[in-house]
């Protein structure tokens, strides 16, 4: 999936979500993962990453921004 989008192999990724409050919150380790499936499981039982990855530069030097992906 990744080279079909055009990230590089060591592109280095982000993984967020949104809480209860609709803040956009940033899992940077095993606790942060935790607490989202907290969240979710004290909610409706869903919760939705965001993978995010650094831009891609094409061959005219052009950066390419970000995707979102669910």
């Amino acid at each position: 999936m990744a080279k079909k989008e055009g990230i590089l192999k060591n592109a280095p990724l982000t993984l967020c979500y949104y809480d209860a409050d609709d803040d956009l919150i940033r899992v940077e380790d095993d606790n942060d993962l935790q607490t989202a499936y907290c969240i979710a499981l004290s909610s409706d039982k869903k919760i939705k990453f965001i993978v995010n990855h650094a831009p891609v530069i094409k061959a005219e030097n052009k950066p390419v921004p970000p995707l979102m992906m669910p």
